[in-house]
């Protein structure tokens, strides 16, 4: 695929950054922004340069998609995961960050040594074990890229941040679309404890969603918007009250 205006703008700054001797560079773009195909765009640079390269990700799923892209990109890779096969001499490799770390406890395991290395969903790899690996491969003289749509919390690692494409600019080229959002009312939120990686705490969130006013708030708009009762999607904040709202 051919790269948009906006991701190549953002791959564009990136790469002058880390020519500038920048070496912690936060992508951020929008869900949908195209950012796996901004990071096999750069693995292929960066073989170009010479340069071994790491993509880290912390979820199978994410893995299996990321491996079909590069094969369908033709691109020789290994993968670092327990339950795959070892290809350790391979210049790209795909890790998995929980595998990593186990395996880091290992005296004759170490980290690929890349020059590059890509973390996707880089908001999820932000502290503990996952952020001391991430500094090993900057100690060890690479450079660390992080890909995000949420770039929240990340600045006592990444130093830099580029902003490839925003909601307005993928509306424009139709990776996004448009969409008619109403607001028929509101939680009081003001009160309910929040954990330290910001997230409601979901105990908290239930007994102040799971009440009879906003139940019937949801099914009066339901119906408001909805006549026909067409197929839709709700979230609650857990199983057990996502369920309760079906009832």
């Amino acid at each position: 695929m051919p790269l948009r205006p906006y991701q190549l703008r953002g791959l564009t700054e990136c790469m002058l950054a880390i020519d500038e001797g920048c070496r912690q560079v936060c992508v951020t773009s929008p869900t949908g922004g195209g950012k796996t195909l901004m990071m096999l765009t750069q693995i292929k640079e960066a073989l170009d340069r010479h340069w071994p390269v790491v993509l880290y990700t912390d979820r199978r799923l994410l893995l299996e998609q990321t491996e079909k892209r590069m094969r369908e990109q033709a691109i020789d890779f290994g993968v670092r995961a327990s339950g795959w096969q070892s290809a350790l001499l391979k210049d790209v490799q795909i890790s998995m960050v929980q595998t990593e770390v186990a395996r880091r406890k290992q005296p004759r395991w170490s980290p690929h040594p890349a020059k590059l290395v890509l973390v996707d969903e880089a908001h999820r790899q932000r502290s503990g074990e996952a952020i001391k690996l991430l500094q090993s491969h900057v100690d060890a003289g690479a450079s660390v890229i992080g890909y995000t749509a949420t770039p929240v919390d990340l600045g006592h690692f990444y130093t830099r941040l580029v902003i490839a494409g925003t909601n307005s600019e993928l509306r424009d080229c139709g990776a996004l679309v448009w969409c008619d959002t109403y607001a028929p009312s509101e939680i009081d939120l003001k009160d309910v404890y929040r954990k330290k990686s910001g997230e409601f705490s979901t105990g908290a969130l239930r007994k102040v969603i799971m009440v009879q006013h906003v139940a019937g708030s949801v099914l009066e708009h339901f119906d408001k918007l909805n006549k026909e009762r067409l197929p839709s999607i709700g979230f609650g904040p857990c199983v057990k009250s996502c369920r309760w709202f079906v009832d």
